[in-house]
């Protein structure tokens, strides 16, 4: 199977009703798609490493005056209640009441369009038929989303090198899915709430080190209503992901509840903290 069609998969199971769709299923481990042990629910081995819901000050240095020259301090984003102020060139209820729709090649950063987004391609919708008024909605679902990978994906990052990328966007259901409640994660994958990432370290190779660091350092300072390390042995090999989940809009504004948590083949592992998993 292609790299597309694992991905493709691993999006599907994320939905319990498809992970007990022995049919679907069975095709998929036929095709050599998905392992097995696809749906083990305890791991093996661990590291040790755990990371807690407890903010990690992180420090920085600031001049206050010539004769202090700097000093240390420690700055953490306390309130969870926010109100984002979009870039207005990639505002896309700008774009909207401007154009009078917006294209899946809308940028909503200099670098980051919506097409990114709308991955793997075997599972996402086709934007043209996604309706007006959702595509307002899911576009700016994804300017949150673009906040994220932006700051991770930053020069001044201390993960040198490191890049996220979206493996699971905006999400179109089939109808053996069952309804929207029974959907699990999926069901915010449809309007962009929830994207899945991956990390690649500078050599561009997927890391699973590198992504339990990314996770434990950003929960303190990004936006989002959960993050979760999803671990899953689909491809028989440990594999994780970063899943992000975001809080619903009112206009721009939101509470960001910056819930963690890990998962192991889609079962809950550890709640209010990071673990990592090693096989």
């Amino acid at each position: 199977m292609t790299t597309e069609d694992i991905e493709g998969a691993r999006s599907r199971l994320r939905n319990p009703t498809n992970r007990k769709n022995t049919l679907y299923v069975g095709n998929k481990i036929a095709q050599g798609g998905v392992s097995d042990t696809f749906n083990t629910p305890i791991p093996k081995k661990f590291s040790g490493r755990v990371t807690t819901l407890t903010p990690t000050p992180k420090g920085s240095d600031k001049i206050l005056t010539a004769e202090k020259k700097t000093l240390t301090t420690f700055l953490l984003r306390k309130s969870k209640d926010h109100t984002i102020i979009p870039d207005w060139r990639y505002n896309p209820v700008r774009e909207n009441n401007i154009a009078g729709e917006i294209k899946q090649d809308f940028k909503l950063s200099a670098n980051i369009s919506i097409v990114n987004f709308l991955v793997p391609k075997i599972v996402s919708p086709s934007w043209i038929s996604v309706i007006e008024t959702d595509k307002i909605t899911i576009a700016k679902n994804l300017y949150l989303h673009t906040m994220f990978i932006k700051m991770v994906n930053s020069s001044s990052s201390p993960f040198s090198g490191a890049k996220i990328i979206p493996t699971e966007g905006v999400y179109s259901s089939i109808s053996a899915e069952g309804n929207v409640t029974e959907m699990g994660h999926n069901t915010n994958k449809l309007t962009g709430r929830t994207i899945v990432y991956k990390v690649v370290d500078a050599s561009g190779s997927e890391n699973n080190t590198l992504t339990f660091d990314i996770a434990s350092y950003f929960k303190d300072i990004a936006y989002f209503d959960k993050m979760f390390l999803s671990y899953d042995t689909i491809e028989t090999d440990l594999k994780v992901r970063i899943v992000l989940e975001m809080p619903l809009l009112d206009e721009w504004s939101a509470v960001f509840n910056r819930e963690i948590y890990t998962e192991y083949n889609n079962t809950r592992h550890a709640s209010n903290e990071f673990v990592e998993i090693t096989l």
